[in-house]
C-alpha cells in the first residue's frame, strides 16, 4: 500500500497537485508540494517563499519546493510537505523534514527562520532577502519547521 501511495503521490507531483490517501486505518495523509517556478538557470522562483532544496550546493542542490509563511511541522502525521511539484531531480517526492541540504529566500524583503525541531523550536538557520545558502551542519537533513520573520 505503501508504494501505490508513494507512486500516486510522485504522479501528482509532475501534475503540480496536492494528493490525499488513506492508509489501510483509513486516515488521510495529504501530501503537499511546495510552489515552484524553475528559471532558466534551474533555481526554484518562488517570490517572498522560503525554498528547500534536497542537498547542498556541493550535490547540485536536487528537487525544490518553496513554502510561505509559517509551518509549524513539515510532517505532522496527516499533512506531509515534499520535494517535488515542478521540480525534478535528487529527492523528487521525498518528505522535506529531515531532508533538506540548502535554502533560499527569493524577496528583496522577506526573511524567514529554519529550524531543527517542530514547533519553532531548538537549533535554527536565518535566511535574509535574496539569500541562498547551505543550510548549517546542525540543520541539514535535521529541518522540521520554518517561520517568518
Amino acid at each position: 500500500m505503501k508504494k501505490i501511495q508513494r507512486a500516486l503521490a510522485v504522479a501528482a507531483a509532475a501534475a503540480g497537485l496536492t494528493v490525499s490517501v488513506f492508509s489501510s486505518s483509513a486516515q488521510a495523509v495529504e501530501y503537499r508540494y511546495g510552489e515552484c517556478v524553475r528559471t532558466a538557470a534551474g533555481w526554484c522562483q518562488t517570490a517572498n517563499h522560503l525554498t528547500l532544496y534536497y542537498n547542498s550546493k556541493a550535490y547540485g542542490y536536487g528537487a525544490a519546493s518553496g513554502f510561505m509563511g509559517d509551518i509549524y511541522n513539515y510532517n505532522n502525521g496527516s499533512v506531509v510537505y515534499v520535494f517535488g511539484g515542478t521540480t525534478n531531480g535528487a529527492g523528487q517526492g521525498q518528505a522535506v523534514k529531515n531532508n533538506a541540504g540548502h535554502a533560499c529566500v527569493d524577496s528583496t524583503w522577506a526573511k524567514y527562520r529554519v529550524y531543527y525541531n517542530s514547533g519553532y523550536a531548538g537549533v535554527s538557520q536565518d535566511f535574509g532577502p535574496n539569500n541562498c545558502k547551505d543550510l548549517n551542519s546542525s540543520l541539514h537533513n535535521q529541518n522540521a519547521s520554518q517561520r517568518g520573520l
